[in-house]
């Protein structure tokens, strides 16, 4: 694609599935010093920086490696580095051939996070269908998971947009996203969903045009009406941040008094099964639509002085305990981990409605705004 800026060239990605997206946000930054890797919510359009609640993981800056490369390990223990180039491979794209080479070039042993993406196909195999997805978070956290963390401990999840998920909860929700994200534990854990209901959407920073930013459709809605029973509205009063429409998408296990978190995810997967993949073929196949990245922190990685002191330069400080950070308000140990809602999700009221996109709303907005708006 032809560009008036000359220092901007554009590559198509093509899905190679139907329906598919390429739904990724990162960024590669070369420094005199180094390689930075950053994933993030965003993308690259003025309204999606302004008024709008967005999450940004920053790397530590890799050096290059000095020497010969075969020589020394220059991976992380989560295996970083491996997994980028993986997914940047999986484009098949020429272009980001000098991308690999830099990357190979780098030592990234200071990774402290696992990449967690989705790639488009059909995974098939004991291996394979591990690698991306759902599955793959599921394999990470069964080898992670703390005997600390029970049934009792809900599964959050929080997305700005919603797939098609089936006729009930137990079609894919509970039967086999939820128990990726459990670790694949005995027993399902309580699932919380959060989503802006039309009253979030209407009284947000930018009114009704926010809810461009939330496309779950009528129809997809209409077909699993059950799924309301599970939301909760978009409320950050801690932050200061309810009326920042939220673009970011994040998941977590809290213990029961949301003082602990087992893990964090932070990521571009929205709740779909195009995002997440879905097994087919008795559990041998998973199939995935669409292109995703996220980054995933455990606690048990976040412990050496080195690694608070990076936390500490990207502005959160992070308490750990022996198998989960801490959640609690205040403290005096500064900041904790940077959870962006408030930890008791409130759930939809008798007439809260999940925001639908392609609805219809005469309520006028602060603006004086009616949905849709004329231009939209």
């Amino acid at each position: 694609m032809p560009s008036s800026h000359v220092n901007l060239e554009f590559q198509h990605v093509k899905c190679p599935v139907p329906f598919g997206t390429h739904h990724t946000k990162m960024m590669l930054l070369q420094y005199r010093e180094g390689l930075r890797v950053v994933v993030h919510t965003a993308n690259l359009i003025p309204m999606d920086w302004a008024n709008r609640t967005q999450g940004i993981w920053m790397s530590p800056i890799f050096p290059r490696i000095k020497g010969d490369a075969r020589m020394v390990d220059t991976d992380s223990v989560t295996a970083f580095k491996k997994d980028l180039l993986k997914y940047l491979s999986s484009y098949r794209l020429q272009c980001l051939d000098p991308w690999l080479q830099e990357i190979n070039s780098h030592d990234f042993s200071d990774a402290r996070v696992y990449l967690i993406a989705s790639v488009p196909g059909r995974h098939e195999g004991s291996t394979a269908r591990k690698e991306f997805g759902h599955m793959r978070l599921g394999n990470i956290l069964k080898d992670y998971s703390a005997a600390a963390v029970t049934q009792e401990w809900p599964l959050i999840g929080q997305f700005s947009s919603v797939g098609s998920l089936g006729a009930s909860p137990t079609t894919w929700l509970e039967s086999e996203w939820a128990k990726s994200l459990a670790g694949f534990q005995l027993g399902n854990p309580k699932v919380q969903l959060i989503f802006p209901t039309v009253d979030d959407v209407r009284n947000s920073l930018d009114g009704y045009i926010s809810g461009g930013s939330l496309p779950y459709s009528f129809k997809t809605h209409m077909k699993q009406q059950w799924f309301t029973s599970f939301l909760h509205r978009w409320t950050s009063l801690r932050r200061k941040r309810s009326r920042a429409s939220p673009h970011i998408k994040t998941y977590t296990r809290l213990s029961p008094d949301r003082r602990r978190a087992a893990w964090f995810l932070l990521t571009s997967a929205n709740l779909s099964k195009a995002a997440w993949g879905e097994l087919q073929k008795q559990g041998n196949q998973l199939f995935i639509r669409s292109y995703e990245l996220g980054v995933l922190f455990l606690p048990q990685l976040f412990k050496s002085e080195i690694h608070e002191y990076v936390w500490q330069k990207m502005y959160a400080i992070l308490q750990t305990g022996e198998d989960w950070f801490e959640v609690t308000e205040g403290g005096d140990g500064g900041e904790e981990f940077p959870v962006p809602w408030d930890l008791q999700p409130i759930p939809y009221g008798r007439d809260d409605r999940p925001w639908l996109w392609d609805k219809q709303y005469s309520t006028q907005d602060p603006f004086g705004n009616k949905w849709p708006l004329p231009h939209v």
